[in-house]
């Protein structure tokens, strides 16, 4: 009894030391810069035939704990620039890769630049590089999932530029953007048969426009032309939008050329905050408007060219407050573009008023206005605007401190057009406009409205 008792302690002994020392000896061994450079080669020349382009690895580590650590990736498009370089990509196994995917943990990308750039012949680089996987499948591709746990990212750079660029004078350049200094943290990231998901949390960025985010955090889905977010906020410089879901959809990714007539826009944000100074980096035309928002409760649903959106309750000034419903046709062109307005309720004063409009229109209304609408006091108004900068029409109740009116208007823009003078010389007048405007006074004290002073010179 006691030989055998001792020939299992020896098999034990000896299967302890193979299990520890194994896994040292396997490391010292690849670490050997002949292994080195043999498992480089491999790795470099199978992922390079999968792609089938250039692609180059400085140096692959293999830890005693299932760590994997590959330094300097390389991969290079089909116009022989680049395409993705990291400087550094780091994970640890977290279960043996088996016919259901490959599952990964603690992962680290830094370092990283995503270059992704349309080519002279109007597809993406990236387009180019995973067709050139799908046709180089032979049989019926098998389903496989990669998991990460957790992945943290650090100084992560990409670039998505077009062959025209815009080059606004101000705010983001749609055809070439480049957004740097990426972190973040994401945790349960799975790719599944071309479906990316996860959940980001802490991400923050930099436009070179100069637009940052400073944290960005909630679960999102990429799948065939969708883009999919759910409980998401983003924070920035002055604004603070809360997301309980928002989705980009487009038939494929193609789609996403025209973004603003082929991709619908369904989402609904919550007791956020906008700043016009954060919108003006996408709508240029907003910068001088200098307005922000609050404790906004919105649903938008539709393309930039055709959209509605839902207004449940805005803020704005120091106690005015919105609610309604707006359609708008044509936008991104601003004097083009046509709104329809159904205003539900605006309860407003004078001083915010008098703030929102100069604001708008770049400058401070005439001193008659502004005492006028200071002795309206609070004021509440509904109504409908229908039309655009060039012409509408428009129908208001307001309810004031000092009685209540009805309001209708229709403006028109004619423009300009060729006049010939007496000299009979053909010329171009400027343009013209014409405002037709109807008001109805109702129990309104014009005394009070106006002042004794103003009414006295009256």
């Amino acid at each position: 009894m006691r030989k055998v008792t001792k020939i299992l302690l020896k098999v034990l002994s000896v299967t302890l030391l193979f299990l520890i020392f194994c896994p040292i000896v396997l490391t010292l061994v690849v670490s050997l810069p002949s292994v080195q450079n043999y498992v480089v080669d491999k790795a470099t020349s199978y992922v390079s035939e999968k792609l089938s382009t250039r692609v180059e690895i400085d140096r692959v580590r293999l830890g005693v704990l299932g760590s994997l650590r590959v330094d300097g990736f390389y991969v290079e498009d089909y116009q022989h620039d680049t395409l993705l370089y990291a400087g550094s990509v780091k994970v640890f196994l977290a279960r043996i890769p088996d016919a259901s995917g490959l599952k990964l943990r603690n992962g680290l990308m830094s370092n990283v630049k995503l270059n992704l750039r349309e080519t002279p012949s109007g597809v993406m680089n990236i387009k180019e590089v995973v067709d050139s996987i799908r046709k180089d499948k032979t049989s019926e591709p098998k389903p496989f999932t990669l998991r990460i746990e957790d992945t943290r990212l650090d100084n992560v750079s990409v670039i998505i530029e077009r062959q025209e660029h815009r080059e606004p004078g101000y705010g983001v350049d749609y055809g070439d953007m480049h957004i740097n200094h990426i972190s973040a943290f994401v945790d349960d990231f799975y790719f599944e048969d071309g479906v990316v998901g996860g959940y980001v949390r802490n991400l923050s960025a930099v436009e070179h426009c100069g637009f940052v985010v400073q944290n960005c955090t909630g679960h999102f889905l990429v799948d065939k032309g969708v883009v999919d977010f759910k409980d998401f906020e983003v924070m920035s410089e002055n604004s603070d939008v809360r997301l309980r879901s928002f989705v980009l959809r487009g038939e494929d990714w193609g789609a996403y050329k025209d973004f603003i007539h082929n991709v619908t826009m369904e989402g609904e944000a919550f007791k956020s905050a906008v700043s016009t100074d954060d919108i003006a980096h996408f709508a240029p035309r907003l910068l001088p408007w200098k307005l922000s928002a609050r404790n906004i409760d919105v649903m938008v649903k539709g393309t930039v060219a055709d959209m509605v959106v839902d207004v449940d309750n805005v803020t704005f000034g120091s106690e005015s407050t919105l609610m309604g419903e707006v359609s708008l046709r044509g936008l991104p062109k601003v004097k083009t573009a046509g709104m329809s307005v159904n205003l539900q309720k605006l309860a407003t004063n004078g001083p915010d008023m008098n703030m929102l409009l100069s604001s708008i229109t770049g400058k401070p209304l005439p001193k008659v206005v502004q005492e006028i609408t200071g002795a309206a006091g609070n004021m509440i108004a509904a109504g409908t605007f229908t039309g655009g900068m060039r012409a509408f029409t428009s129908d208001v109740d307001i309810t004031t401190q000092v009685g209540n009116m009805a309001l209708a208007a229709q403006f028109e823009n004619l423009g300009a057009k060729k006049i010939v003078d007496d000299m009979g010389v053909e010329r171009i007048s400027p343009a013209m406009s014409m405002l037709e405007a109807d008001a109805s006074l109702r129990h309104l004290n014009i005394g009070t409205l106006l002042g004794k002073d103003i009414l006295g010179r009256t």
